[in-house]
Formats: structure tokens, C-alpha cells, sequence
């Protein structure tokens, strides 16, 4: 048996237990939803540019600041306006009382669903490494950095919308990687080797 005080550590542990369980279901769901509306999104932007062409835009560096000559400022900064904004999926802490929805499970059927080791996910390390395969594979010609996300998301690969940029960076960082407006080049080894013998 246990002792009163043995009982109450249990019982906070349980609770520890329940309320992740509970937040480790909401945020799979959570991420899965966002994963399907980020598809979604990019698949909107891609096919848009594609539909700007046929206005005589090109797909380059400077399409936006075209757009802007062409709309005029107040149309453009009208488009801003007039599209619509979206609320964040957040994943507040709500007592009992506050949750009056109730459990979609029973108490036994959530403690046997609890992932105590969910998937892996690809970590920051992984992705550095993916981001500097899509320079080499691009070769001469360079990528843009909204290729590579594009690339990566569409292998099922979660990320902010920032990981590529910061990665891309610090390729920079470590020679790897050089920028020409927005596009990005890898740097081969022997010009690395060559920077690093000049700074010497």
C-alpha cells in the first residue's frame, strides 16, 4: 500500500501524464492540419505566379515590385488589405470546469493511445544537410530558397517558414553557400579551400 504522501506524488504524476497525453493528441492533429493547409497555401502562391505570366509578368526576382508599378501603390497595398488573415492554432491550458466539450475518449482508451515515443522528425541537422544537397544538385544555375521549401514540404518534411533562409545563411557561414539577389549558389571545396588559404 501506498503512503499518504507516496499517493499524492503518484496522483500528480498521473495528472502530468494525462494532460500530455491530452496536448500530444491535439498537436499531432495540429500538425497534420497545418501540414495539409501549408500544401495548400503553396500550391495557391505557385499556381497565382503562374497565372501573373499570363498578364506579362515573369517568374524572377523583381515580380512583386512590377506588380506593384503596374497595380499602382493603393491597389497594391489595397491587396494586403482585402486579403483575408488567419488565426493561429494555439494549444492554451484549460482546467476541467473551463473544458465543458468533454473527452472524445475514455480515461483507459487515451493512456493506451499515449506515444511515449512519437516519430522522429527531421531535425534542424537533417535539413542543413538536405538544403545544401539542393545547392549542389542545382549546380551553376543556383536555386531560390523558395524552391527548396517547396521542395522539402512536398517531401512531407514540417518545418517554419524561416528553416530554409536560417540554414541557407549559415551555409554562408561556413563557406558553403553564396547569395546573388535571391538566389542561392553552393561553393564548391576547392573554392572554400582557396577563401580559407587567403584569409590565412
Amino acid at each position: 500500500m501506498l503512503k499518504d504522501y507516496e499517493r499524492e506524488a503518484v496522483f500528480a504524476l498521473m495528472v502530468r501524464v494525462v494532460e500530455a497525453s491530452r496536448l500530444q493528441e491535439l498537436a499531432n492533429a495540429a500538425l497534420q492540419h497545418a501540414s495539409t493547409r501549408s500544401s495548400e497555401a503553396t500550391d495557391a502562391i505557385r499556381n497565382a505566379r503562374q497565372a501573373l505570366k499570363l498578364f506579362g509578368f515573369s517568374d524572377e526576382e523583381k515580380l512583386w515590385e512590377d506588380v506593384r508599378v503596374a497595380l499602382g501603390d493603393d491597389k497594391y497595398r489595397g491587396s494586403f488589405i482585402e486579403a483575408a488573415h488567419f488565426t493561429p492554432y494555439t494549444l492554451e491550458k484549460k482546467t476541467s470546469t473551463e473544458f465543458s466539450q468533454g473527452e472524445t475518449q475514455s480515461g483507459e482508451e487515451m493512456l493506451a493511445n499515449v506515444d511515449v515515443e512519437p516519430p522522429s522528425q527531421t531535425d534542424d541537422s537533417n535539413i542543413k544537410e538536405l538544403v545544401l544537397r539542393h545547392l549542389k544538385d542545382a549546380g551553376e544555375g543556383g536555386i531560390l530558397a523558395s524552391t527548396i521549401k517547396d521542395s522539402l514540404k512536398a517531401q512531407g518534411i514540417a518545418m517554419h517558414d524561416k528553416t530554409v533562409g536560417m540554414n541557407l545563411w549559415r551555409l554562408s557561414q561556413d563557406n558553403l553557400s553564396r547569395r546573388e539577389g535571391r538566389t542561392w549558389f553552393y561553393i564548391p571545396q576547392e573554392e572554400v579551400d582557396g577563401l580559407a588559404e587567403d584569409q590565412r
